[in-house]
C-alpha cells in the first residue's frame, strides 16, 4: 500500500508556492486535497495539504510521509501580521478570521499575545500542543516537550524545505518523492503590504528583539532544522 502524503502546510512558509508549483503538477486533482474536512470525506486521497498541524496519521490506516517548509520565525511573523491585515483583501469570504483583532494591535502586541506565537513549533508538536500553548505556555517543563515533539516530527518527515532555500527545497521533494514535475509559478499568497525586517529595525530596533522574545521556541526549532536541511544537501546530489 503505498504512503499518503501529507503537506504540513504552514502560512507564509512559502507552503502556497510549494502547492502550485510541485504538489498540483504530480498529484492528480481527485487524488489530492486541501483542507481536513476534504480529506475526512476522502481518506483515499494521496495528498493532503492543507493548514493544519502534525496529526493527519491519525485518520488514516494506510502509510504515512510527511512533508512540510519553515521560515526565519521573525521574517515570517512580519509576514504573516501584514498579511492579515493586507487591505486589498477586504472581501468578506476571504477575510482572514484574525483580521480585526490584528488591526486593534501592533505588530509587537500581535506576537505577545500567546495565541499567536510559536506557530511553526506547534504545528510541527501536533494538534494538542497546538491547542495547548496559550494556557500552558509558561510552562518550562510544556515549553520543552512541546519543542521535542517538534523536532521528533521534523526528524521523521520524509523531506522538509526552507523558504530562504525554495530551488534547493523543490529538488530535495523531487528526489525523495520522486516528482519529475515541476512547474513554476509566480510567487503565491504574497504579502503585498508589508515593511522587510531591516526597516523595521531601522525605523524602530526595538520590535524585532521583541519578536524574537515571542519566537524562542519557533527559533531553536529554526535553528534545528537550517543545520538539518544543510546535512541533507552535504549529503546527497541535490547539493550539486
Amino acid at each position: 500500500m503505498s504512503p499518503q502524503i501529507f503537506f504540513i502546510h504552514i502560512e507564509k512558509t512559502a507552503g502556497s508556492s510549494i502547492v502550485k508549483s510541485l504538489i498540483e503538477p504530480n498529484v492528480p486533482n481527485n487524488r489530492r486535497v486541501g483542507t481536513v474536512r476534504s480529506y475526512l470525506k476522502n481518506r483515499s486521497a494521496d495528498c493532503a495539504h492543507g493548514h493544519s498541524p502534525h496529526g493527519f496519521h491519525r485518520f488514516t490506516k494506510r502509510p504515512v510521509e510527511y512533508i512540510t517548509m519553515l521560515r526565519d520565525p521573525v521574517d515570517r511573523a512580519v509576514s504573516w501580521y501584514y498579511f492579515i491585515k493586507d487591505l486589498v483583501r477586504t472581501d468578506l469570504w476571504r477575510r482572514h478570521p484574525l483580521r480585526d483583532y490584528a488591526d486593534s494591535v501592533t505588530l509587537v502586541e500581535f506576537y505577545q499575545n500567546p495565541a499567536c506565537s510559536n506557530i511553526q513549533a506547534r504545528w510541527m508538536a501536533g494538534l494538542y500542543y497546538h491547542k495547548a500553548y496559550p494556557a500552558l505556555h509558561r510552562s518550562a517543563l510544556f515549553q520543552r516537550k512541546l519543542l521535542a515533539a517538534a523536532k521528533s516530527n521534523l526528524d521523521d518527515c520524509i523531506a522538509f524545505g526552507l523558504q530562504s532555500e525554495f530551488d534547493a527545497s523543490v529538488r530535495i521533494f523531487q528526489e525523495t518523492l520522486g516528482w519529475e514535475r515541476y512547474d513554476p509559478v509566480p510567487r503565491q499568497a504574497k504579502t503585498k503590504k508589508r515593511p522587510s525586517v531591516s526597516e523595521i529595525e531601522e525605523l524602530n530596533p526595538r520590535v524585532l528583539p521583541a519578536l524574537r522574545a515571542s519566537h524562542v521556541l519557533d527559533q531553536e526549532l529554526y535553528d534545528y532544522a537550517v543545520q538539518r536541511f544543510k546535512e541533507r544537501l552535504r549529503a546527497t546530489p541535490v547539493a550539486n
